[in-house]
């Protein structure tokens, strides 16, 4: 057997090999996830008879049926502390229910019962790790919430195909570490003040929404965006790399 013999030179290649070992680690899920296609993700389970924002079944059965491997689903709890899906309490009664004078969360009991629009199916964190057990190929984009107990005490049976979108540096790191893909919220102003104000560096993922423009923002690792339909969607991944993933409302056309 051939003896291994010490120079300080191998003891510096090993610490390096470990330093690119440990810093390819963090990406490993988004490699993976870049190589899913095609790369648009359902907003709000994507658009449903003309109809956005209502996070419902048929929504993501619509976004299955035309082929697209990631929805992203809005968060909220209800009254009782049970996680489902929508926008906000406030949308959620106002234009899914046409509750004008409502805006308060609704108990879970009375959220099972809602008919969206009259016609549709609101979701549960349950439906939703059901339904993505069912299909192994299908990524989930969360938004609205990105507290670590509440992530895991819903997802952990689908958390290698899962990318959450955090409103803290903290929740961002955390659940990195416990094996989420995560971006850091990056609405304008945040996105400038990432770097003391988040903790958050070039390094870090981001998500930018409808109307940045992205030439005004420090960095160069990855991103989500929102746009309309997939020909801008297309336009957008085409013309800046660093976009990982693109929202997309109308997944038809």
């Amino acid at each position: 057997m051939k003896q291994f013999i010490y120079h300080p030179a191998n003891g510096v290649a090993f610490f390096l090999c470990l330093f690119l070992l440990t810093d390819c680690t963090r990406d490993i899920q988004t490699t993976a996830f870049a190589k899913v296609q095609p790369r648009y993700i359902a907003h709000a389970g994507g658009k449903i008879d003309g109809f956005t924002y209502t996070n419902s079944l048929e929504a993501v059965q619509n976004a299955i049926n035309n082929g697209i491997k990631f929805i992203e689903l809005d968060l909220a709890l209800t009254e009782d502390s049970v996680l489902v899906c929508a926008h906000d309490w406030e949308v959620f009664n106002h234009y899914l229910l046409g509750r004008k004078d409502y805006k308060e969360p609704l108990s879970f009991a009375e959220f099972r019962q809602c008919r969206l629009l009259g016609k549709y199916t609101p979701m549960t964190a349950q439906m939703i790790v059901e339904i993505w057990l069912e299909h192994p190929d299908l990524w989930l984009v969360t938004d609205k919430i990105s507290t670590p107990e509440i992530i895991e005490k819903y997802f952990t049976e689908i958390k290698d195909r899962m990318v959450v979108e955090c409103f803290s540096y903290s929740d961002y790191r955390e659940l990195s570490e416990l094996g989420y893909v995560t971006y850091l919220s990056g609405w304008p102003p945040r996105a400038e003040n990432a770097t003391t104000e988040q903790g958050g560096g070039k390094n870090d993922r981001f998500v930018f929404h409808t109307g940045c423009d992205l030439t005004k923002y420090y960095f160069d690792r990855c991103a989500l965006f929102t746009c309309e339909n997939k020909v801008q969607a297309d336009s957008l991944l085409r013309t800046d790399r660093r976009i990982d993933l693109v929202y997309v409302d109308d997944i038809t056309r």
